[in-house]
C-alpha cells in the first residue's frame, strides 16, 4: 500500500521551549483538548484549527504519537476512538490491534487531535510510548511500519 507520511515532531513549540508541554503557555490550555479549533480563539484554538486544516484533508490515517514528559512514566498503550462512524472506528481498531502495546483503551473523547479526526472521517489513534524524556523516534517509526499494511486503501480524496 502506498501512502504519504507526514511527520510533525513539534506541534506546540512555545510549550516545548518553555518546558511546559502539557499546556500552551500563552493561554494555559492543553492543545490536545482544543479541538475543534477556532481561527479567532486562543492560541491553542488557533493551533488546533491550523492542524485540522493542514492534516485532515490530506490524511488517510492519523497517528497521534505521544512520548510523555520528563515527569511522566508511561506504560505503552493506544487509545482507539469510538466517536466516529462505524467504518472509521473499525479501521482505527484494526490498526490498534496490530501494535505491540499491552493496553488498548476504548475512547469516547471528542476534543483531541485524533478524536476530532475520526469525526471528520479520518481513522486515527493516540499512541503513548516513552516517558521521562526518553527518545523513541525509532520505535515511533516502527509503529508506522507495523500497522501501515492493515489500513484499508482509502484515499483522503475519496472522502471529500
Amino acid at each position: 500500500m502506498a501512502c504519504n507520511v507526514i511527520l510533525l515532531p513539534l506541534t506546540n513549540p512555545t510549550a516545548f521551549y518553555a518546558g511546559t508541554k502539557q499546556v500552551v503557555p500563552e493561554d494555559g490550555i492543553n492543545l490536545n483538548r482544543a479541538f475543534p479549533g477556532n481561527a479567532k480563539g486562543s492560541l491553542s484554538a488557533r493551533l488546533a484549527v491550523a492542524l485540522e486544516n493542514a492534516l485532515y484533508p490530506v490524511a488517510d490515517f492519523l497517528a497521534d504519537l505521544h512520548g510523555g514528559d520528563y515527569n511522566e512514566v508511561l506504560h505503552p498503550l493506544v487509545f482507539f476512538p469510538t466517536s466516529g462512524d462505524a467504518a472509521i472506528n473499525r479501521t482505527s481498531l484494526i490498526a490498534a490491534q496490530t501494535l505491540t502495546v499491552p493496553y488498548r483503551v476504548r475512547s469516547s473523547a471528542r476534543n483531541g487531535l485524533y478524536s476530532w479526526a475520526v469525526q471528520k472521517n479520518v481513522p486515527a489513534l493516540l499512541i503513548e510510548r516513552g516517558g521521562r524524556g526518553i527518545s523513541i523516534f525509532l520505535r515511533r517509526t516502527m509503529v508506522a511500519k507495523r500497522f501501515s499494511g492493515h489500513i484499508p486503501n482509502v484515499s483522503a480524496k475519496s472522502r471529500r
